[in-house]
């Protein structure tokens, strides 16, 4: 099958069901959000969320550099000399974007974030169509893999009070919490995430279309995609040269013969896509700042028990779809080995020896969910026969409460939850328009290779708000984090402001921000001390600049 017979197979009633899901998707993911600008008052709403939200004020940061006239990005989030700043293509092509429309950065990436869903569908249902000659089982298959998700909701009293409270938050059930754990979280956290996932879908689209077709045409498509997504999102390198890779080997041994046609495209692949690996080498090898990102980029996959809740009946549908494939003596000459291999190696990756494994998980549900249907309608043909079932299987309302119930309770827990902190004004998610007037003041009066001092919830959101450099706001962007972490408490506590004052000049801060947190948190009188000078102040925040 071509790319032109495999779109000619998907009908117009078929895209008019993907459009609906896909609007009902947008509506879904973005409702939080508008709740939670709607209920502001005299707050200003960041646009942030739960899940990871002080890496999103990362993303504002270069939005907020490409406004300002950088193509290159510098790491906002630390005050060591970081020589020419480094290229990200997609954050250069979004802020292009918002400086082009003349939009505010929150509007620009939740503009990007709405915009990027359909192609992610168009992208997603050429993928499943692929697999799935049935349209029935391909819309199912479509809301399964936009919607569905696993039991960390259902579980999450019981192990909020018998694990969570002694582990942390950061072994909670991956679909709480990991944005690129499953579809929805992707679609409701960031356009990144959603734009390296859909170049993931068309990757592995186009290099079967080449396998099948023998065409460079797809290989080469393939590769230029690669090219794309390897420059913005290195992590998905691994699953994707190694699920490929692995297939090659596969069918080889299957068949007992070298498959070299499919080794070809597999070289065009790489050669197409192997600069922006490169420049990630190089960046690993000489640019300093890079090295340590990737030393504190700790990014652990919680235990297994928690994944599998995590996932839910996804995984065990999955195992029934293999099993029910596993019958048919061509599936080893399908391209449904490619989607097992591509689930098991992708599994081995989340557990590998490495501080970011959990960042390999994106893409991870999409196999799982494909093979899920199969499971689904092999059960399906296994309780056709029980009167109980053939009543259910009629009732479309009952089949969807029991959907919401079993596949979507865990994406109503993470928004319900979005939407209580909204209520109550959390402190991570609004800030005070005098902390947005003081933003402002730095935004106009701040010097670019000027750091600022502060506690670090202010020091993660100033880059974001104000394109301006802080000495610590970041557990990775921020070179030697928890060291810092430990002399932000020193500064705030200590006795001597003669210690301060060498601290300040030997760190090169050039100023002071004195807010609620910071006051908060010590007992020192900025205004008392001989080194410091104020520079601005209003109700609730002072700034200083250090002499």
């Amino acid at each position: 099958m071509t790319l032109k017979e495999l779109y000619q197979s998907i009908s117009k009633r078929e895209w008019h069901f993907v459009g609906a899901i896909t609007i009902i998707a947008i509506l879904l993911t973005s409702l939080p959000y508008l709740y939670g600008w709607l209920v502001r008052g005299n707050d200003y709403f960041l646009g942030f969320h739960s899940l990871s939200s002080g890496d999103i004020s990362v993303y504002y940061s270069y939005l907020e550099q490409v406004k300002q006239g950088h193509f290159l990005f510098k790491d906002l989030y630390t005050s060591e000399f970081q020589g020419a700043g480094r290229l990200n293509i997609f954050w250069l092509g979004i802020g292009l974007f918002g400086q082009i429309f003349n939009l505010p950065d929150i509007l620009t990436f939740h503009l990007a974030r709405i915009l990027l869903i359909p192609v992610f569908g168009f992208v997603a249902y050429l993928f499943l169509s692929y697999f799935f000659l049935d349209k029935a089982k391909r819309k199912i298959g479509y809301l399964f893999l936009i919607f569905a998700s696993g039991w960390g909701g259902i579980f999450s009293q019981l192990l909020e009070k018998f694990y969570f409270e002694k582990a942390g938050y950061s072994h909670w059930p991956p679909d709480l919490w990991v944005p690129e754990s499953n579809t929805f979280l992707t679609l409701y956290q960031s356009p990144h995430f959603i734009a390296s996932v859909t170049l993931v879908v068309l990757i592995f689209l186009l290099m079967l279309l080449a396998f099948e077709n023998n065409k460079i045409k797809y290989s080469i498509a393939a590769g230029l995609a690669g090219l794309a997504l390897f420059q913005f999102h290195p992590f998905n390198i691994f699953v994707i040269f190694g699920a490929l890779g692995l297939y090659i080997a596969a069918l080889c041994l299957i068949q007992k013969k070298i498959r070299w046609q499919f080794i070809k495209h597999y070289v065009i692949f790489g050669l197409l896509s192997v600069p922006s690996i490169i420049y990630y080498l190089y960046l690993l090898k000489f640019d300093w700042l890079t090295i340590e990102s990737g030393r504190e980029n700790l990014c652990l996959t919680p235990a297994l028990f928690l994944v599998i809740i995590g996932y839910g009946l996804i995984i065990p549908l999955a195992i029934f779809g293999y099993y029910s494939l596993s019958k048919n003596k061509e599936i080893k000459n399908s391209p449904w080995l490619f989607l097992i291999i591509w689930a098991v190696f992708q599994f081995f990756l989340i557990y590998s020896p490495v501080n970011f494994e959990r960042r390999m998980i994106e893409g991870w549900q999409i196999p799982l969910i494909l093979l899920a249907i199969s499971g689904l309608y092999f059960v399906k043909s296994k309780l056709d026969k029980l009167k109980l079932f053939s009543v259910i299987n009629r009732n479309i309302f009952l089949l969807g409460f029991l959907f919401i119930v079993f596949f979507f309770t865990s994406n109503l827990f993470v928004m319900a939850d979005d939407i209580g902190l909204f209520k109550t004004k959390n402190n991570l998610l609004y800030i005070p328009a005098a902390e947005k007037e003081a933003f402002a003041w730095i935004k106009s009066n701040v010097g670019e290779s000027q750091p600022i001092f502060s506690y670090w919830r202010t020091g993660n959101l100033i880059p974001g708000q104000t394109g301006k450099t802080v000495y610590l706001g970041h557990s990775v962007e921020t070179a030697y984090f928890y060291t810092k972490i430990q002399n932000i408490d020193w500064f705030l506590n200590t006795k001597s402001d003669e210690a301060r004052a060498r601290f300040l000049k030997a760190n090169k801060i050039k100023y002071l921000y004195w807010g609620k947190d910071e006051r908060s948190k010590s007992s020192f009188e900025p205004q008392k001390a001989n080194f410091l000078e104020k520079v601005y102040s209003n109700n609730e925040v002072e700034i200083y600049k250090v002499l």
